[in-house]
């Protein structure tokens, strides 16, 4: 989600919504990581790593888009600096951004399921400015 926000220079995009994202490789888990990265060596991948990483371009692109950050705090897989990290980054160029963060989470946030997809609905139908029918609508449209 975040590539392709960086990206949208053409505002296809609203919005978007990144849960756990890598936003630089040199973050990750390292087991993972080097076994399809290799070493972030100019040896070895330097270059795929920087190019990779939401860190390398401006972030000008994000500040005409609606961003939900979500990440669990004790994430082992995707860590948890790679989100705080972005969000500092785009703190420091002044761009507004909604973030979730799961106290004591891993990488599946599967304690709290039922509020994450509740925060992701809320954030697209802001974001979106759609009208959700409430049950009541839904039954008195059904008996006319």
């Amino acid at each position: 989600t975040l590539k392709t926000l960086e990206y949208d220079t053409n505002n296809t995009f609203q919005c978007g919504v990144s849960v756990a994202p890598v936003t630089s490789w040199l973050y990750y888990d390292t087991i993972y990581t080097e076994r399809y990265m290799g070493l972030p060596t100019e040896e070895d991948n330097l270059y795929g790593y920087l190019k990779s990483s939401v860190f390398r371009n401006e972030i000008d692109t994000f500040n005409v888009h609606d961003l939900l950050l979500v990440h669990g705090t004790a994430d082992d897989n995707v860590h948890y600096q790679n989100s705080l990290l972005f969000a500092k980054k785009l703190q420091a160029a002044n761009i507004l951004f909604e973030e979730m963060s799961y106290t004591d989470e891993n990488h599946s946030i599967g304690s709290f399921l039922p509020h994450l997809y509740n925060t992701i609905d809320n954030f697209f139908i802001s974001c979106l400015n759609l009208h959700v029918k409430d049950d009541d609508e839904g039954e008195e449209e059904k008996s006319k």
